[in-house]
């Protein structure tokens, strides 16, 4: 339990009796990791800045596959209906859309504002298209449990063994009925060097936002002040980073430069203008701010300090959780191709539409050549991987695109396969590997050695899905 407590960060959402949203928030760090000076910290932060700059310049959308694991004690498993925690699609698709228009800005919604430091966070979500075995899912998965609420100070771990997929691929949210007053809470990022920032992930196991039936979407059984979605709004800021914009006591610091100080949290639900008095100065309170406590339809901003911030935490999270979750193939609308392709490199194309070449170590990787293998074709790709003793393994991949399947019950791979001798004592290997979706989860179909041969074979091996 001392493991635990170490290196989970936490933020809970507590009401009382849904008249107010009170938070509590806390950080426990990595005792075995000492904490970053200010030297690093700086460096951290150029270091993220500089490779952000070079990647997308804020400017790329980020999309993060959402599953939702619907926990209830619903006999007979009915969807649907007053205070039942068993919610139907369509709030779980309204909470969604809530996400996407808060995290986006999107004009004509709830969360467009035209304030100075407004941001489009280019962040989006969607419902997982692809479970973890790489199946067809509508991203909701429902868990049927004879418990009647989960109390987050006992039943955490409990509550998210009964339905969790990998954190890495996935942000898991769980909502069920949390014991009150308790309506929501989220597992912080790690991000070793950044301000204020726990130095760990936590467990990957319980990696993910908690919230309460009642103040999940827009429908159903969401219930006024909370009606609006943006307690899932808030939670996942946190799970992004982002901390309370009074930074969790008097006048604090919340790392984030343009978000006004505050004496503390703001409970006002009818959105009434109000001024803190931080160091002796009068400001306007942010009680727009999604980080706030006021009602749902007091909030529509997220600051491009607050955008800064969460980006820096997907791409320095500490143990790679968040940032891995952009290559998840959970949200996968990649376009598919005919099963049936034909790569002859006859035309003097290295390698038709959708196909690509995966060169990680930007050595030497597969090219066209011409004429084909014992010059009995026209054209061929081939590639030169041995230049000497010293030469380090190479791992280099002819990827194909999404092909379509559903009229061919049993796809093959045919193709022929030329190599030459060679002199080292080392052993080449050509693998072919099927992943299912669009998710970087590989299954090894076929493996074949040689060393120091010359031969010329056809290969034909079935892909049984």
């Amino acid at each position: 339990m001392r493991f635990f407590y170490a290196l989970l960060f936490l933020a809970f959402c507590i009401s009382e009796t849904f008249a107010q949203r009170q938070c509590a928030s806390t950080s426990y760090q990595n005792n075995n990791r000492p904490m970053p000076t200010q030297e690093q910290i700086d460096q951290q932060l150029r270091a993220i800045k500089k490779r952000r700059t070079t990647l997308d310049n804020d400017t790329m959308v980020y999309v993060i596959p959402v599953v939702v694991h619907v926990i209830h004690n619903t006999k007979g498993n009915l969807i649907g209906g007053a205070n039942n925690r068993n919610i139907t699609a369509e709030q779980i698709h309204s909470q969604i859309a809530v996400l996407n228009e808060d995290y986006g800005k999107i004009p004509g919604t709830r969360g467009y504002n035209t304030n100075p430091v407004g941001a489009d966070t280019r962040l989006q979500f969607c419902l997982a298209q692809f479970d973890p075995e790489g199946r067809s899912t509508n991203g909701i998965i429902r868990v049927y449990s004879e418990k009647a609420s989960f109390d987050y100070n006992f039943d955490d771990a409990q509550l998210k063994k009964l339905s969790y997929w990998p954190s890495d691929q996935y942000l898991n949210i769980w909502v069920t009925n949390i014991t009150d007053p308790i309506i929501g809470y989220a597992q912080f990022p790690g991000g070793f060097g950044l301000p204020g920032a726990s130095s760990s992930d936590g467990p990957a196991a319980t990696d993910g936002v908690v919230i309460d039936f009642r103040t999940f979407g827009t429908l159903g059984t969401a219930r006024k002040p909370y009606h609006l979605g943006r307690t899932a709004t808030h939670e996942i800021g946190h799970w992004l980073g982002l901390i309370h914009i009074w930074g969790d006591q008097y006048c604090g610091d919340d790392y984030v430069d343009d978000t006004p100080p505050q004496e503390d949290k703001d409970e006002d639900t009818l959105c009434h203008e109000r001024f803190s008095y931080c160091f002796g100065q009068e400001t306007p309170r942010m009680f727009q701010n999604y980080l706030d406590y006021t009602g749902d339809k007091c909030m529509n901003i997220f600051t491009q300090g607050q955008k800064e911030r969460m980006r820096s935490f997907i791409n320095a999270s500490d143990n790679a959780r968040r940032k891995n979750l952009l290559l998840s193939g959970g949200c996968c609308n990649l376009p598919s191709y005919p099963f049936a392709q034909n790569l002859d490199f006859e035309s003097g194309t290295i390698l038709p539409e959708g196909w690509s070449i995966s060169n990680p170590d930007h050595s030497n990787t597969w090219m066209l050549n011409s004429p084909g293998a014992y010059e009995q074709s026209s054209g061929c790709i081939s590639i030169q991987n041995k230049y000497g003793a010293s030469e380090l393994q190479t791992y280099d991949a002819i990827v194909s695109p999404s092909l379509d399947f559903t009229e061919n019950e049993h796809p093959y791979i045919f193709f022929d396969l030329a190599g030459s001798a060679n002199p080292l004592d080392k052993t080449d290997s050509i693998v072919v590997e099927i992943s299912f979706g669009c998710l970087n989860k590989k299954y090894l179909v076929k493996k074949n050695l040689w060393s120091r041969i010359e031969y010329r074979q056809k290969k034909h091996f079935n892909i049984y899905p």
